[in-house]
């Protein structure tokens, strides 16, 4: 049975070992101010600016939310691509629930930024999807959120460098096929789902105004 394409971002499932399954208790509150233009949805990529809220928010003083806005797929040259984790909630801002950061809005998202979780990825069913691709490296792919559902529509781009390898500049290394009984994305071909760990998160690069320490 073929898969079906319905991307969802970078979805927290585990951590590494024997970590235990996910739970919104491993994620950290990040700000994003009024004044970034691009909305986040949930499984969206993103990193830290490099900055944090210059007023009390909520119940937050200054200072005790770093930013984040979001990534930026390909090959990590800078900061922009050293990404953080994935978009996991957003808190109700002025008792207003919230599916998606709508853009231009000041809110509090909640997010997976431990580099040892392992993240579910659908491909974005470019180049040829293969058991081969397990211990590859590859990036990620931008794609539009949905409004209706709140998800990503980022993926894992199967065609950086004619297809995941080992290219250790990428964003991604890929661990496994999904494995979830009757589960979507288990087929290895197009659309496959595929667990990922962030090969290149800022927490492990350290990166000071883009340079590596």
């Amino acid at each position: 049975m073929a898969n079906t394409n319905a991307p969802f971002g970078l979805r927290p499932v585990r951590k590494l070992g024997s970590g235990g399954s996910f739970n919104m208790e491993m994620a950290k509150a990040y700000y994003v101010p009024s004044t970034d233009a691009t909305a986040l949805y949930i499984g969206d990529p993103v990193v830290l600016i490099g900055t944090g809220n210059a007023a009390a928010f909520m119940d937050y003083p200054i200072g005790a939310l770093p930013t984040v806005g979001i990534a930026t797929g390909g090959d990590v040259s800078s900061q922009a691509r050293q990404v953080l984790g994935s978009v996991v909630g957003i808190l109700p801002v002025h008792n207003q629930s919230l599916i998606y950061r709508p853009a231009s809005t000041e809110a509090i998202v909640m997010v997976a930024d431990d580099p040892n979780i392992v993240f579910e990825l659908q491909d974005d069913g470019g180049g040829t999807p293969a058991v081969t691709w397990i211990g590859s490296n590859a990036n990620l792919i931008s794609g539009a959120g949905s409004t209706t559902t709140g998800l990503s529509g980022w993926a894992l781009d199967g065609g950086t460098s004619d297809g995941p390898d080992g290219d250790a500049s990428n964003q991604l290394l890929i661990v496994g096929l999904t494995y979830r009984p009757g589960g979507q994305g288990q087929e290895v071909g197009d659309y496959a789902v595929w667990e990922v760990l962030i090969n290149e998160h800022c927490y492990l690069k350290r990166a000071v105004l883009g340079t590596t320490v």
